[in-house]
């Protein structure tokens, strides 16, 4: 084998080799790439989630207000709310409709349906906010399942998403979500009890546990 022949094929297996290196590179680059798109559609689904969460928790509130104090209280400003809470509820449906769940846990699906079935009973329940024709102990408890159900989409948030660094804020995220929520329920508690005077039966349980 003459000495142009061996530095051919020394010169072939050095560009094989980077020709390999290169389309490693390349693969993990986009691979990449693609992990850190679907973090950033988890990291809105979070924000959108939140928003929501925030106008359900303050309908929760004014509903209680309402409920306690037989309709004298919060029917100025209950309509106007229930309207926010809408408004957070297109754009979250909105945003989800338009997603990619490739990749993504079947659970996340699967809890974002239980909040849909949830959010399609919100008319009733107003309807019978309205017609005080539901205890304030149950009309809260609506409202605060649902919110679970919310929180619940926020808890696999973090599990879903790949990128170390943003795992890490979505799952304090989470935690500071469900601390609110607690807050959120302690104030709509309050609310009935301040409308009505009154601490109604086992209220005052309900709150101390809080």
């Amino acid at each position: 084998m003459s000495i142009k022949v061996k530095l051919l094929l020394v010169l072939a297996i050095v560009m094989s080799f980077l020709v390999l290196n290169v389309a490693q590179e390349t693969y993990k680059f986009f691979n990449e790439k693609e992990r850190i798109k679907e973090t950033m559609v988890l990291v809105k689904l979070s924000e959108k989630l939140s928003l929501f969460i925030h106008e359900t928790q303050k309908e929760r509130g004014m509903s209680a207000g309402f409920l306690g104090s037989s309709g004298k209280k919060f029917g100025d400003v209950l309509p106007k709310q229930r309207g926010m809470t809408d408004d957070s509820l297109k754009e979250l449906v909105g945003y989800i409709d338009g997603m990619s769940f490739k990749g993504l846990p079947q659970e996340l699906q699967t809890r974002i349906a239980s909040l849909k079935e949830s959010t399609a009973q919100l008319g009733t329940m107003r309807q019978r906010v309205d017609a005080q024709s539901i205890k304030l102990k149950e009309a809260i408890a609506f409202y605060t399942q649902m919110n679970t159900k919310i929180l619940n989409i926020a808890d696999i948030v973090p599990q879903a998403a790949e990128v170390s660094d943003v795992v890490k804020v979505l799952a304090s995220y989470s935690n500071f979500l469900k601390a609110k929520e607690l807050a959120g329920i302690e104030r709509a508690t309050l609310n009935g009890v301040f409308a009505l005077d009154a601490f109604p039966e086992g209220g005052f349980a309900t709150w101390g546990g809080l």
